[in-house]
């Protein structure tokens, strides 16, 4: 195709440029001119004239993407004597659809990257020079990525906008209609029998000027907005409730649950400020899932639950300021106490409580401590409904605990060697050697090694 678009290309200005005319029809093979000259003057100007004769030469590449496979394609367009267009295949590349499955408008932005790697490899290995580039796609959503700055999206579709950009001029791209894209048969496939006319010289619209081309239609609601990196700045109030922490085996996995949720994934690691904030609304959302209605009453002014209720016993109070239940008693005024006198209620088949004895138990005591001793650490701070049994009942099948506590298993010992048991046999009738590893021997001023042995 090279060859013919050569030809093609001295055919039409031959009048003009004669020696230019000649050499691109006589002494040209692929892309290589190697004419034969006396002087440096006559190979300057055949340079100038064979430059002249193709300055009219455009790259235009096509790409084109479905969910089978990707590809793009390159043709040589240049003028005619007679002022019209022609147009030939040059190269054309393409790739089966990863089996990872991603979105279309991702596979179109695989197929600009191999258009993109396409036109800067037919431009560096051919010594013929291009008078523009033009690229196509019939993807918007590509287009809008292109047009951007790389660092508004993810590190998937940054990097290879960036190979773009990089690679061609941003102002080279436009859009393309589907129905006229001839990288539509490299992406849908395509027998080669059933390739047409199209494949081979492109497609019409290509051999007429530029202006006559098909326009970019402006839509201002193309959704690019798929794989962009969003900013937001701002307080979020979180609903405790709305966070599943079904999955969460930890209570730090919890705490990082609640950070990504509040705070936002890219934000800085927690601090003490932060843990206790998250603390907080974890232990409001034990409350408010077990204790609902009691929670309701104390909050608005009651004085007392009802006598049906499970805190019936403890004398609940609300406190306003970090808006808990806590146990009631006559140790208000007390401020000498190092534990607190009111701990927060809490209820045993609640997963944070679960997950709070076991980071107790881990964190506090590195599953060295009994159930009484984790018992009147938390009771401390919290008091759990029936906690004794729950937290022995954690405490067992913590896989951990068991390891410490569980004493060595002595090993039985293997059957006396016959040797041992002769009966009636004279002394030393059965004897072995036992070997030593070598041992340092001072011997004057050095120090050597010796071995011994020694017999049983």
């Amino acid at each position: 195709m090279a060859q013919t678009a050569l030809r093609l290309t001295a055919r039409e200005n031959e009048i003009e440029y004669p020696e230019a005319g000649t050499i691109l029809k006589r002494d040209t093979y692929m892309d290589d001119i190697c004419p034969s000259v006396r002087t440096k003057e006559e190979a300057s100007k055949i340079i100038h004239d064979v430059e002249k004769a193709s300055n009219e030469v455009v790259l235009v590449i096509f790409s084109d993407a479905s969910e089978k496979a990707f590809g793009a394609c390159a043709y040589a367009r240049w003028r005619l004597e007679s002022g019209s267009f022609e147009s030939r295949l040059i190269t054309a590349k393409s790739r089966v659809a990863p089996l990872k499955k991603l979105t279309v408008p991702l596979l179109e932005l695989q197929a600009a990257v191999m258009g993109a790697r396409l036109a800067d490899a037919v431009v560096k290995e051919s010594t013929f020079k291009f008078s523009n580039q033009i690229l196509m796609t019939d993807s918007m959503i590509v287009l809008e990525w292109i047009r951007r700055p790389a660092q508004c999206f993810k590190q998937f579709v940054a990097a290879r906008v960036s190979e773009i950009q990089r690679k061609t001029q941003i102002a080279n791209w436009r859009h393309v209609p589907g129905i006229l894209n001839p990288a539509d048969d490299l992406s849908r496939g395509m027998r080669a029998d059933k390739l047409t006319d199209r494949w081979i010289n492109g497609p019409e619209f290509i051999s007429k000027p530029i202006s006559e081309w098909p326009q970019e239609k402006s839509d201002n609601d193309t959704e690019d907005t798929e794989e962009r990196r969003m900013a937001f700045n701002g307080n979020v109030v979180v609903n405790p409730g709305e966070v599943d922490i079904v999955e969460c085996k930890t209570w730090e996995e919890m705490l990082e649950l609640y950070r990504q949720r509040i705070y936002g994934k890219q934000s800085e690691a927690l601090n003490a400020e932060k843990v206790r904030e998250i603390e907080l609304l974890l232990l409001k959302r034990v409350q408010k899932d077990c204790f609902a209605e009691e929670y309701e009453v104390l909050k608005n002014g009651g004085k007392s639950v009802a006598k049906s209720s499970k805190l019936v016993n403890l004398d609940p109070q609300f406190d306003m300021e970090s808006e808990l239940i806590q146990v009631g008693g006559r140790l208000k005024r007390n401020d000498q106490l190092e534990m607190e006198v009111h701990p927060v209620v809490l209820d045993p088949s609640h997963q944070i409580t679960q997950l709070l004895i076991k980071r107790i138990d881990s964190n506090v005591f590195n599953h060295g401590a009994g159930v009484e001793q984790v018992f009147s650490y938390i009771r401390r701070r919290y008091w759990i409904l029936k906690g004794r049994c729950k937290i022995k009942s954690i405490l067992r099948t913590c896989v951990s605990c068991q390891m410490w506590r569980k004493s060595p298993a002595v090993p039985k010992m293997a059957d006396i060697p016959e040797a041992r048991t002769r009966i009636g046999l004279p002394p030393f009738y059965s004897t072995g050697m036992d070997c030593w590893s070598p041992m340092m021997i001072k011997v004057r001023i050095s120090r050597e090694k010796r071995w011994g042995g020694g017999h049983l």
